[in-house]
Order: C-alpha cells, then structure tokens, then sequence
C-alpha cells in the first residue's frame, strides 16, 4: 500500500515564523497575505478579510487550509482533513517506490517547503524563485525575479511529469502554450519571455501579473455575488478578449478552460486571461479534439465527449462565469444545472438571466453563434442601467444619504446593482 502524505510548510508572512497550516488574509490597502492562526488571532478586533477556499479532499469550505501532496498531486486541505489522514503519513514508506517514482511525487512539495523556510531557488541561473501561486495536475506557478534584466517580476510556470504521465507528453503541451503566447498581442493576455528544461523539468516564463483570481475575488463578496453592473463590466472584457482569440488567423483560437480561477483581477482593474494550457486551434474539418481536458460546470457537454470544440464552447464557459459570479453558486457543485438568479421582477437581471440560459444551453447551435453578438447585448444593458441610475440621481439631493455611486472595483450591498 503506497500513500504519499505530505504537509507543506508555509512562512507566516505576519511573524515570519514556519506552519502548516494558513489563512489568506486581506487588509484595507495592503496585498494578500499568508498569516499563521496566532497572527490571525491578534487581530480578530481589527477589520481583516479571510478567502475561504474549498477543501479538495471533502469538498467543503474553509478558512484554515493546508497545502498537500497526496497520491502524486499536490492538492489543498482543510484542516480536519490533514488530522484525519495524518496518522497514514507513516505508512508512506519511500523503499515501496521506485527512486524515479518517489523524486517525482516529492519534486514540488520539496520546493514549495524549501521556498517557505527561506531558502533561494533558481533556474536557469537566472530566476530567483519568490514564492508559490498556485498549483495543479500537471505542475505549479511561481513568483520570480529575473536578476538578469532590472529584477523584474515574472511568472515561472513549472510542468513536471506525474508516474502515469509522459514527459514527452508534457514538453508538447508546454511548447504548444508558449508557441501560442509568443504570437499573440493583446493588454488582456500574459507576454512570454522565455522557455527552457531544467532537470527533466519544463518551464515558461511569462508576465507577473498582481492581483487575484476572479474566483478568489468572488467570495469576497456578500453571498459570494459581484454586483450587476461590474458583472456586466467583467463580461464585456472576457468578450473582448475572446473575441480576439477567435479572430486570429489562419485558424480561431479555443480557449477551452474559461473559469473563475483561470482569470486574473489585477490591480488595475482588467481582467487577464491565463494558463494557456489546454487552448487549441480550431480546425475546420477535424472531427474531434486531440487531448480532452474538462474543467466540471465549466466545461461544455462537447468536451465530454469526441466532438471538436469550437468558439461556442467558450461561450458556454464564459456563461457559467457570468452564472457564477451572479448567483454566487460554484457550477462544479451540480454540472449542466443552473438555477435562477434574477427575482423576476427586476428587468435588468431578466435579461441577462435569459442571455446566460442561452450560452448555457446543452445543445451548441442554440448558443449565440460569436462572442461579438453577447458584447453587444451586454453592453447595451449596461449603458441603460447606468442612464436609468444616472437619471435617478440626478432627482436626489447630493446630500441625500440614501444614495451611493456605481461601484467601479469594490462591492455594492444590492446584489442586483
């Protein structure tokens, strides 16, 4: 019986002291944080914000996690879950493995654990490893430093082979997103900079991009729900974006894995797209994809199964983001389910409740044909929510307490705004 369990260490960024076990904290006017649970306890009277994230193992959610590298994966825990598994840590004898097996499963928690207890990595000679931003099945992302030109903050994507995967496998799916970076220009997606092996490892380097994933800025929200009007305002950038994408030639590029997590809010405002991983080019003819990758209730039906993915597909995703981001409720909970969000008597949220049940629908040809023609429509309620609020207040005395502005970033206390 082979169980691999091991527990990252962190370095509380409050204390600076080491633990296994984080909160992702916000305070007013300060960058997202990783605090122990005795920091955090010190400040419970001051206003902080605490992520709650969902525990891979139970699927709840929590605000103490851990980071874990269980059975090959490295996956995120919350705390109840650790404790339960922890007393099969032991059984997870590294002479049951084979030596390239047990490097393998080992490889990234050793590299997260050295990253937090302070120690330098860097690849290439080059780029200094800062700390992890993320994980998944194939590999991890790090913040770096490029010492060799103005220290500047990249992004080192990291690929590494699992033991059921090819490492040939996986330097064609790396190629394949730095080949598709590298040829396209937009505000809205990450430059490369650079792509290279190290060690039987593959690696991209690309744009530094600060900020927080849409998913993470979500629960941030009362119930988990952005209002209407920077809802609409996030879905007429996402367009613009994949409308770009699916205008390039010779062939329109499918994005593939458009969800909350994959899409940055950067300080600025503007949303990017990242983690080119599974896009592809779409190719008249072919009958099927090559690779099949599905992200659940985010994923169209088609992805499921052996029909080519094609620009509808992205807009099924792109409407089970709007979905999300209105309702508040994670796709990934029931698949191909959505509910109503809209109370029926608010025109606005009727409208764009009709417009997500269209991109959502089962059947491809029942969704809008482009992403131009769901801009538009956004757009247009956009502009008419804001001319209807406008001329409200303009009848309000501008000391009337009753009224606030639009919110342009932050969060409004009326769901349906």
């Amino acid at each position: 019986m082979r169980i691999s369990l091991r527990v990252a260490t962190f370095l509380c960024e409050q204390c600076h002291h080491d633990t296994q076990t984080v909160y992702t904290v916000w305070q007013e006017g300060q960058v997202r944080q990783l605090w122990c649970a005795t920091c955090l306890g010190k400040v419970r009277n001051r206003k902080v914000q605490i992520a709650q994230e969902t525990c891979q193992q139970c699927h709840c959610y929590t605000e103490a996690t851990s980071d874990v590298f269980w059975y090959g994966s490295y996956q995120i825990w919350c705390s109840r879950c650790v404790e339960e598994q922890g007393h099969l840590r032991d059984q997870a004898k590294d002479q049951h493995m084979t030596g390239d097996e047990a490097r393998q499963r080992s490889h990234l928690g050793n590299m997260h654990m050295s990253l937090g207890s302070g120690c330098v990595t860097l690849l290439k000679g080059r780029y200094r490893l800062i700390a992890l931003i993320g994980k998944g099945g194939f590999g991890a992302v790090y913040k770096a430093e490029d010492t060799i030109f103005a220290r500047r903050l990249v992004a080192v994507k990291e690929m590494i082979p699992g033991p059921e995967q090819l490492p040939a496998s996986i330097k064609d799916l790396l190629e394949q997103e730095a080949l598709m970076l590298a040829r396209l220009m937009h505000a809205q997606l990450p430059r490369i900079y650079d792509y290279f092996t190290e060690q039987k490892r593959y690696y991209l380097v690309m744009d530094y991009i600060e900020g927080l994933t849409l998913e993470q800025y979500a629960k941030q929200a009362p119930d988990s729900r952005l209002p209407l009007v920077q809802v609409l305002g996030y879905g007429i950038q996402l367009c613009n974006v994949l409308e770009y994408l699916h205008s390039r030639k010779p062939h329109p590029i499918i994005f593939r894995d458009l969800k909350p997590s994959n899409i940055i809010v950067g300080v600025d405002g503007i949303l990017y797209l990242i983690d080119f991983g599974i896009a592809r080019f779409f190719k008249v003819g072919q009958a099927h994809d090559t690779m099949s990758f599905v992200s659940p209730g985010y994923a169209a039906p088609e992805q499921y199964g052996q029909e080519q993915t094609t620009v509808r597909t992205d807009i099924y995703s792109l409407g089970a983001t709007l979905h999300r981001l209105l309702s508040g409720i994670n796709p990934a909970r029931q698949p191909f389910s959505f509910g109503p969000f809209s109370n029926g008597t608010d025109l606005a949220m009727v409208e764009i409740e009709h417009l997500v049940r269209q991109m959502v629908s089962m059947e491809p040809s029942k969704r809008p044909a482009h992403v131009a023609a769901i801009r538009q429509e956004l757009q247009h309620l956009l502009a008419r929510l804001v001319g209807e609020r406008s001329a409200y207040s303009n009848k309000l005395s501008l000391t009337d307490s009753s009224w606030s502005t639009l919110p342009e970033n932050g969060f409004s206390s009326d769901p349906t705004l």
